[in-house]
C-alpha cells in the first residue's frame, strides 16, 4: 500500500546557513520523530525544487499531501504563501512556532505548537502533541476530507481573490516548471497573464518588470491587485508603491481599490513581522481615511480592523482593542470583527468580556471552524463559565458584550 505523504512546510534557506540548520533539526527532532510510527513519506521543498521559487511541484505537494507540517518561525513569505494555500482546501495541518517568536494576528487564533529545540523535554512535548494529532486523524479517517471552516491566513484570502480576478482576465497559459521567464516571452503576452504566469512559477524579478504593463492598463484595480499581491509576499518595493498610490493617486471612497490596497499593507507588515513600523508609515493613510466624510461604514470597519491587525501584531493591545471596538460598532454582524475582539480581551486578560465577544461571533457565525470553538471554549473557561459553552453551541445562547 503507498505511504501517505507529509510535506513539510519550513523556511530553508542556503546550504550551511543558520536558518538551514534550524530546518535541519526541527526535520530531524521533531517531524522525523512525530511522525515515524504513522508510515509517512516525508518532503521538504528543497528536496523537488529550490527554495527560493514556489513551483507548481510544490504546490501541487502542499494541496495534494495527506498531511502538512507548517514551520511560522521567521515570518518567512513563503511559508505563509504555501501555508496559505493548504488551509484554502482544508485538509489536515499541523501548525509550529519557535518558542518566544509572535503568531500574526489572522491565524493567532489557530491551534499552533510552540517548540524549543534548546530544550530536550520541550522538544520531546512537542512531538508527543504531533504524534496525538496524527492518531486523531487516523482513528477518524480524516486525511482526504475537506475541513468546512479551516480559517485561512491572510496571505492566502488575498492570494485566492486575486488569482480569480486575473483569471477571468487571461486566456489559459501554459504552466512552467519553475525558474526565470525570458522577457521576451513575457512581452509578447498579455500583461494580466504574463503576471499570472510570473506569480505561478514565484519569478518574483519578471512579475515586477511586468508592472509597468500592467499599470498602463485602463482598468486601475488590476495593477493595485498586483502590487498588493507583490506586497503580500513581502516585496518592499511593492510596499512603497502601494503606499505613494493610496496617499497620492487612489481614490480611497472606491471600495474595491481601497480595500485591496490596505489588504495589500497590512499583508506585508504582518508577514515581515513589522507591525509597528507599518503604524508609523501608514499614520497619514489612517488620517486621511478616517476624515472622508460619508466613507460607507463597511470600508470604514475595515480600516479600523487593518488598524487593529497592525497594533495587535505590536503589542499594542489597549489600541488594538479600541479600535476593534470601533469595527464592531459600524459592523456588529460582522462575525470576524467580534472575534478579532475577543483575541484583545484575552491578551489584556479581560476573560469575561472575552467570552461575551466570543459569543457574538458564534451569534454571528453559523459554521465556526474548530479552531475558532478551541478559542471560543478557551475563554469561556478561563472566564469560569464552562457550563454556558454547551447551550452557546446549541444556538440558544446570544450574548451581548
Amino acid at each position: 500500500m503507498k505511504n501517505k505523504t507529509c510535506f513539510v512546510i519550513s523556511p530553508i534557506g542556503e546550504k550551511d546557513s543558520d536558518i538551514r540548520k534550524h530546518a535541519d533539526a526541527f526535520l530531524k527532532l521533531l517531524v522525523e520523530p512525530g511522525l515515524a510510527e504513522f508510515g509517512f513519506d516525508i518532503v521538504r521543498a528543497d528536496q523537488i525544487a529550490s527554495s527560493s521559487v514556489i513551483t507548481n511541484d510544490i504546490v501541487e505537494y502542499v494541496q495534494q499531501s495527506e498531511l502538512c507540517l507548517v514551520d511560522l518561525s521567521f515570518h518567512n513569505p513563503n511559508v505563509f504563501y504555501e501555508c496559505g494555500r493548504r488551509h484554502e482546501n482544508g485538509r489536515p495541518t499541523i501548525q509550529l512556532i519557535k518558542k518566544g517568536e509572535s503568531l500574526p494576528f489572522d491565524v493567532a487564533g489557530i491551534r499552533t505548537i510552540q517548540y524549543d529545540l534548546s530544550d530536550p523535554w520541550t522538544t520531546l512535548e512537542s512531538v508527543n502533541t504531533i504524534k496525538e494529532f496524527i492518531k486523531q486523524l487516523e482513528d477518524s479517517n480524516s486525511y482526504g476530507e475537506k475541513s468546512s471552516g479551516v480559517s485561512l491566513s491572510t496571505i492566502a484570502e488575498t492570494l485566492h481573490r486575486i488569482e480569480k480576478k486575473l483569471s477571468k482576465n487571461m486566456q489559459p497559459i501554459m504552466t512552467s516548471t519553475g525558474g526565470q521567464i525570458g522577457k521576451k516571452e513575457l512581452l509578447t503576452m498579455h500583461p494580466v497573464a504574463a503576471f499570472h504566469k510570473c506569480i505561478e512559477v514565484g519569478d518574483i524579478d519578471s512579475a515586477k518588470f511586468v508592472l509597468s504593463r500592467l499599470k498602463m492598463l485602463p482598468e486601475k484595480r488590476l495593477f493595485v491587485e498586483a502590487l498588493a499581491l507583490l506586497a503580500g509576499i513581502g516585496d518592499s518595493d511593492a510596499k512603497s508603491q502601494l503606499i505613494s498610490f493610496i496617499s497620492n493617486e487612489l481614490s480611497l471612497e472606491n471600495e474595491s481599490d481601497g480595500r485591496n490596497a490596505m489588504h495589500g499593507l497590512k499583508e506585508f507588515y504582518v508577514n515581515t513581522n513589522t507591525e509597528k513600523a507599518g503604524l508609523v508609515e501608514l499614520d497619514d493613510v489612517f488620517k486621511k481615511y478616517f476624515s472622508i466624510e460619508g466613507l460607507p461604514s463597511k470600508s470604514l470597519a475595515f480600516v479600523y480592523n487593518i488598524k487593529q491587525t497592525l497594533e495587535y501584531g505590536a503589542g499594542l493591545f489597549e489600541q488594538a482593542l479600541s479600535d476593534g471596538l470601533k469595527a464592531v460598532e459600524l459592523r456588529p454582524m460582522d462575525e470576524s470583527y467580534w472575534y478579532n475582539v475577543s483575541l484583545c480581551y484575552e491578551k489584556l486578560e479581560r476573560y469575561d468580556d472575552a467570552a461575551n465577544a466570543a459569543a457574538n461571533f458564534v451569534k454571528y457565525n453559523e459554521e465556526p471552524s474548530p479552531h475558532h470553538i478551541e478559542h471560543v471554549k478557551e475563554v469561556f473557561s478561563l472566564a469560569g463559565r464552562e457550563s454556558e459553552v454547551e447551550e452557546l453551541f446549541n444556538g440558544t445562547m446570544l450574548t451581548n458584550a
